[in-house]
């Protein structure tokens, strides 16, 4: 199920994928649609060797390495100025990045 709200006029969604791989179709589908500013993804479950590539936006992960699931991913249109923000943790997975206001 895909989340979806509007901030400051950007319009966010955020979604579970409990493995992306096998659900890339839906999510084509649903992204292209949508074309959302920024998409917050969750259980990626991919691998640091597996793309996830969308044209015309830039695409930041934190894949699991230890064991397989797990893993975060933002999609962020190349049109929004923004830059990654890394928050490094041992007790919660994260992708983060920064727009200023």
């Amino acid at each position: 199920m895909f989340n979806t709200m509007y901030q400051n006029n950007l319009q966010i969604i955020s979604w579970n994928a409990d493995g992306l791989k096998g659900k890339f179709r839906e999510f084509k589908y649903f992204f292209e649609e949508w074309q959302p500013d920024i998409t917050a993804l969750q259980e990626t479950h991919l691998n640091p060797g597996d793309r996830l590539r969308v044209p015309n936006y830039s695409a930041y992960r934190t894949d699991r390495t230890t064991h397989t699931g797990r893993g975060t991913a933002l999609l962020v249109k190349n049109s929004i100025y923004h830059h990654p923000t890394p928050i490094v943790s041992s007790s919660f997975e994260n992708t983060t990045i920064a727009t200023p206001e």
